[in-house]
């Protein structure tokens, strides 16, 4: 059988009206700043914009906010994802700047970009079926360059999900379902794998260039099957086309996410 090679850092949902959707939209402020010590400049830079999204994120949902804005690790990429889970940014403007950062005195200094973020933020009340739940996994979290990476979901109930890959390029993709994986059905109790066995797809992680290390995330959403059946997400997000965050999460809350299961799922991809 034919083998399709799908590289997950070089690998989007259907327009729905969610008028109905019990949500706040706010404008709020934040910041972040990021040394680059042991990664690269632009690394750097998109960790300081993570860190102030996730600030923003939590503000815009009335959660404390740490005062501390400097991030000096950078596996902390993850942690900042994965507050998309309790809001979306669908609009941001940022003003950068540069400073120096010296952890102590002997130790030399550093460079560090610093964002001033102003992000349009949704919070969303969720109202899912009460029982309907999904169960998500990888098969590892910590990858070498080149290794694959198999997803495995199990909802309790009949289920229409999307796996989006979440790059460390700071865009969202959709994986699943594709042109040649278009059934993106999960009956209730049943483990269902991504690539499924002899689809003839492999995912494979690796590196940015001029990367020793990289963290990217699987964004995985799942409807029942009653909302779910109606939602085009082929169409909607075009695999071919990865979108900006914000891009992505504009486009992402006209779906009913109200409605919506979540799972963010975190893994990082190191050299050889």
């Amino acid at each position: 059988m034919k083998s399709l090679l799908l590289f997950i850092t070089s690998i989007l949902l259907v327009i729905y009206n969610s008028k109905f959707c019990h949500s706040k939209e706010v404008w709020v402020e934040a910041e972040g700043e990021a040394a680059i010590a042991g990664i690269t400049a632009e690394q750097a830079r998109l960790l300081a914009l993570q860190r102030a999204r996730a600030a923003a994120i939590e503000k815009a949902a009335g959660v404390r906010v740490s005062s501390i804005t400097l991030v000096t690790d950078a596996r902390l990429s993850g942690e900042f994802i994965k507050a998309f889970s309790r809001g979306y940014i669908t609009k941001e403007k940022c003003t950068w700047d540069k400073s120096i950062y010296q952890e102590s005195p002997d130790k030399p200094a550093v460079f560090a970009y610093k964002v001033k973020l102003r992000a349009k933020v949704t919070i969303v009340e969720k109202d899912t079926k009460p029982g309907f739940l999904l169960e998500a996994k990888l098969n590892k979290s910590v990858f070498k360059s080149g290794e694959k990476v198999k997803i495995f979901l199990k909802p309790t109930e009949n289920a229409y999900v999307a796996i989006f890959n979440w790059r460390a390029d700071d865009k969202i993709a959709l994986l699943f379902p594709n042109q040649y994986c278009t059934n993106n059905f999960i009956p209730e109790g049943v483990w269902f794998t991504f690539p499924p066995r002899d689809s003839g797809l492999v995912l494979r992680v690796k590196t940015l260039p001029g990367h020793k290390q990289d963290t990217e995330a699987i964004y995985v959403v799942a409807f029942n099957k009653d909302i779910g059946s109606s939602i085009c997400f082929w169409d909607l997000f075009p695999s071919s086309i990865p979108l900006e965050v914000a891009s992505f999460f504009s486009k992402y809350i006209q779906l009913p996410v109200e409605k919506a299961i979540e799972k963010i799922l975190v893994y990082q991809v190191k050299q050889k």
